[in-house]
């Protein structure tokens, strides 16, 4: 009777949201876990990992950038294997899609932002992280982080074309965050385990030999976040704290700009002039004027920062706080900030 019982735990423990008497639906403006942002018709767009599993799969909110009030709020994701980890903006025969990468699901699922819901979910290998839209060839690519690879998918037919495999040290490579250049020609991937930017050749689906060497006299491990501005590249490092910058046309590190600790989240407004870093342990977002490379800002944000983005006009950032459950805004050139909820 004794083991009886204890397997009769073992089973409820593990038999998913039915045995969390929590597991419900979020309430009117909360956020969980916010971990990923996109702006859309001046709209910001929020996916909520939830990696508390509180309701058992994540959900993307829908923020007014004025005034920070929530709008909207919709359930996405595989149930009882939720943790969304980021976002990428698809725009295709005038409909704009919310491509939202989901780790524990396994999975790409397509949130249509007009319509206000998911067209579709389909698998892909293990750990998908991030992501890069490629709206000139209808393609999503996807940095695998067990498997070590770039997964392609053709949005349009719902598959994977391609799946290249990454070059890797001993201990692997992890890669993290993808961007692409202006003329889709190329893509550049970080990795938390390599000193070390790959470069991809979108079109043929092949992995250039030469790599850019983040190391030099310093290590330049653990790159968690990308940026790209013409041919100048920002790359997020968390050994040592600093934000690389990097010519693409030579491959040359043209400045290291020193942070304190745990950059994550990375973003350049659209006339080039700052980069917004976030810093995950110290709730900061620090703002860097491209052409010095100087920080002139060290803002207070939420707890736990993660992705930055700016909004198209220029006039606001925000950050997504992923412990504080919170989104900062930041309204450029006054620095003032705010943060949503209101707490």
């Amino acid at each position: 009777m004794k083991y009886g019982f204890t397997l009769a735990l073992v089973f409820v423990f593990y038999s998913g949201c039915s045995y969390t008497p929590e597991c419900s639906h979020p309430r009117s403006g909360e956020l969980a876990n916010p971990s990923g942002l996109i702006e859309y018709n001046g709209r910001l767009y929020i996916i909520n990992a939830d990696t508390s599993m509180k309701f058992c799969l994540g959900y993307i909110s829908e923020m007014n950038t004025e005034t920070g009030d929530i709008t909207g709020q919709w359930e996405a994701g595989k149930e009882d294997s939720g943790f969304m980890a980021r976002v990428g903006l698809w725009k295709n025969e005038g409909i704009g899609y919310m491509l939202i990468t989901e780790r524990n699901g396994n999975s790409l699922l397509s949130f249509n932002l007009d319509n206000k819901s998911v067209d579709w979910q389909i698998n892909t290998g293990e750990d998908p992280f991030g992501i890069a839209v490629d709206d000139s060839r209808n393609l999503a690519l996807i940095t695998d982080l067990q498997q070590n690879s770039i997964a392609v998918f053709d949005l349009v037919n719902r598959r994977e074309v391609g799946r290249i495999v990454l070059p890797i040290s001993i201990h692997g490579y992890r890669p993290t965050s993808i961007v692409i250049s202006p003329d889709y020609k190329t893509a550049y991937i970080s990795g938390e385990l390599g000193a070390y930017i790959v470069r991809m050749d979108i079109e043929n689906m092949a992995i250039y030999s030469e790599s850019i060497n983040l190391a030099g006299s310093l290590t330049g491990l653990d790159t968690r976040g990308l940026a790209l501005n013409d041919e100048t590249l920002y790359a997020a490092m968390r050994t040592p704290p600093a934000v690389g910058v990097i010519d693409t046309a030579t491959g040359g590190i043209i400045n290291f700009v020193p942070l304190r600790d745990k950059p994550a989240g990375i973003a350049i407004d659209g006339s080039g002039r700052y980069i917004f870093v976030t810093e995950y342990s110290k709730n900061t977002l620090f703002v860097i004027e491209s052409a010095t490379g100087n920080i002139v800002r060290d803002i207070t944000t939420g707890d736990g920062p993660e992705e930055v983005i700016v909004t198209q006009d220029g006039r606001f950032v925000f950050t997504a706080n992923f412990r504080g459950n919170s989104i900062s805004r930041v309204e450029v050139g006054t620095w003032d900030v705010k943060e949503f909820p209101s707490q």
